[in-house]
């Protein structure tokens, strides 16, 4: 009986059809419509939970431990498990790159060779392309490789202080900036408060919705009492996130509409971003603002 139900389904398993046009319009006016089906972020996140289970549990057992190193097991199984749940969200490009990222991190763990995070996003972008060659066709392509482009841009390669929260608000910061141009080009919207509303949303479906449906889902074969308690807890998370979304959304003037931009725009915005995301102390780093 929740209205939330299409949601937990959606991330469950990657069928979207329950979820109503008004909750994706209030998801997409906020930016944070990614998070409400399986996405590269989701995938990243079930990657982490298989590696970290399989590595506890295998350590504990010293034979095994002794026989074959619990952390070339658990990266096997990572790559196994964040397939199968690639699979299930009926491979899309973001959730391929996000699974082809991370089984190459698995396989660069597995042969104990160094895994730069660069290559690694270069590997998967010429696996996705070699794939299916028409995926720069799709908006999907460009939103997913340019926002972990610009992750990797923003942090990798820089000293940081040890502020867990100031680099995380700082990080949303950047991307929201860099998916600018892209985001109106296809657009011609984009959501101001998206960084905030990204801020609070991606930690709470990642803690608790997403793990809670996830939960519910492996525990099918054992019936529906088992899955009640995880879905009623990962509906009442939902049902909070989903009030807090209500209130973002019903401030006024929070959607920058625009006309599509010329792509030529692009050539100029583009480099323009790359300066003003550039670490400090770079000569002529203003120039990023003209550009732009």
């Amino acid at each position: 009986g929740s209205p939330h139900v299409g949601i937990l389904v959606a991330l469950a398993v990657g069928e979207e059809g329950g979820i109503t046009p008004w909750q994706w319009d209030v998801f997409n006016r906020l930016g944070v419509g990614h998070l409400m089906s399986i996405s590269g972020s989701h995938i990243g996140l079930v990657a982490g939970i298989v590696f970290g289970l399989v590595w506890i549990g295998w350590s504990r057992i010293p034979p095994l431990a002794l026989r074959w190193p619990a952390t070339r097991v658990a990266a096997l199984a990572t790559i196994l498990g964040a397939g199968a749940y690639t699979l299930l969200s009926g491979l899309s490009v973001p959730a391929q790159r996000s699974f082809l990222m991370a089984a190459a991190a698995m396989a660069a763990l597995i042969r104990q060779r160094p895994a730069a995070p660069s290559r690694i996003l270069a590997l998967a972008l010429l696996a996705v392309l070699i794939v299916d060659p028409g995926a720069p066709l799709r908006v999907g392509f460009w939103l997913s490789f340019g926002a972990v482009a610009a992750i990797l841009y923003s942090v990798s390669g820089r000293w940081r202080e040890r502020r867990l929260f100031g680099q995380t608000v700082g990080l949303q910061l950047d991307i929201t900036l860099a998916m600018l141009p892209p985001t109106l080009v296809f657009f011609q919207q984009f959501p101001l408060l998206s960084p905030l509303a990204n801020l609070i949303a991606i930690p709470w479906v990642g803690c608790t919705v997403l793990p809670l449906s996830l939960l519910a889902a492996v525990l099918e074969p054992l019936g529906d009492a088992a899955q009640a308690l995880p879905l009623a807890l990962a509906a009442l998370t939902m049902d909070g996130l989903w009030h807090i979304l209500l209130w973002l959304d019903r401030l006024p003037g929070m959607v920058l509409y625009r006309p599509a931009p010329p792509l030529w725009t692009l050539a100029f915005a583009l480099p323009g971003l790359a300066l003003l995301l550039a670490p400090r102390g770079l000569p002529s780093r203003w120039l990023g603002l003209p550009l732009c």
